[in-house]
């Protein structure tokens, strides 16, 4: 485990260190975004589906169709950004927003939320009323700063109606798998896969303030490929595969 620690440190640096010197290869970073991008979502994908593998029995076993699930959301999340990274091949590109790579995005989004339902479904638990106020007060503080912080600026930046709807869609969408992700870590806390789980919520907290930050940036064209906040999305593939793994080796 210490090994897979490590690793995701040193890529986590590593990470850092290219973008925070893209300056000394600006002509190259925009390749080197979508490398990255992909690289780390195929990472990702490939850590749920050797986590299927491991935990596979048969279509009607209810595990098998969550890592089923799982395995199909990160998928099409992989699809979305080969999309987007064909979209900003061409050089001086403006990204259009909404795009097919947005489809892709959103379509993801329901076997992953249908995957962790159907995981905290399979575990009989109980919250106490102390715990159980902590979890509630957490998401409410969570969901107040996510409006507060992010949906002014964003419906301010954006100028047409479909910009601001699929904005605020995304925004629900990453709340709502935040919530379920937080929801888990009180249940799994003190148990096996609590450290799993306090990484697939990591993992889904950036990647819901990445997306809100994303449609800010396309909409008052200050987003470029290369742009620092792309590492929230490798960040949150690096958590995500580092999450799957130690899954595997607490159950």
């Amino acid at each position: 485990m210490k090994s897979a620690y490590l690793a995701s440190l040193v890529a986590g640096v590593i990470l850092s260190l290219v973008y925070i010197f893209q300056a000394s290869y600006s002509s190259l970073m925009s390749s080197i975004s979508n490398v990255l991008f992909l690289f780390l979502s195929f990472a990702a994908v490939s850590s749920a589906i050797i986590a299927l593998k491991k935990y596979w029995k048969n279509l009607r076993d209810r595990y098998s169709q969550i890592w089923l699930l799982v395995t199909i959301g990160l998928l099409l999340w992989l699809v979305s950004k080969v999309v987007w990274s064909v979209y900003s091949m061409p050089p001086n590109t403006t990204m259009p927003y909404p795009s097919f790579a947005d489809a892709f995005w959103l379509a993801g989004y329901a076997p992953i939320f249908a995957a962790l339902h159907f995981y905290l479904r399979s575990f009989d638990f109980s919250f106490s009323r102390i715990r159980y106020s902590v979890f509630a007060s957490i998401v409410s503080l969570a969901l107040l700063a996510c409006f507060i912080l992010l949906v002014p600026p964003v419906v301010a930046a954006n100028q047409k109606g479909v910009a601001v709807l699929l904005s605020l869609v995304y925004l629900g969408f990453d709340l709502s798998l935040l919530s379920m992700s937080i929801h888990g870590l009180f249940v799994f806390f003190n148990g096996r896969i609590g450290v799993a789980w306090a990484f697939i919520s990591g993992a889904l907290f950036l990647n819901a303030v990445g997306d809100m930050l994303f449609s800010y940036a396309t909409q008052t064209n200050t987003y470029y490929s290369g742009h620092a906040l792309e590492l929230l999305f490798q960040f949150s593939c690096i958590l995500c595969a580092l999450a799957f793994y130690m899954h595997m080796k607490e159950l």
